[in-house]
């Protein structure tokens, strides 16, 4: 039961977690690949609506919430 508390403290934290956390993450790339061609990587995309991120940190604190409660109680 403390395994599974601890997957979903980890899954909450990374709902939770903004993509854009780690330097250089989401930046897009000029990538050389000759000297007459370039490649653009492109970061996320989209950027998701406002509803959808409020959405998705409430879930990712209830999962939080929810393994802390798990390990708490199978301790």
């Amino acid at each position: 039961m403390i395994a599974l508390g601890l997957l979903l403290v980890l899954f909450g934290f990374a709902l939770v977690a903004t993509r854009g956390g780690i330097p250089g993450s989401a930046s897009a790339r000029h990538v050389k690949i000759s000297w007459s061609r370039e490649m653009n990587t492109r970061g996320y995309g989209d950027t998701p609506t406002w509803r959808y991120r409020v959405i998705q940190v409430i879930v990712g604190l209830l999962m939080v919430a929810g393994g802390i409660a798990l390990i708490a109680v199978s301790s």
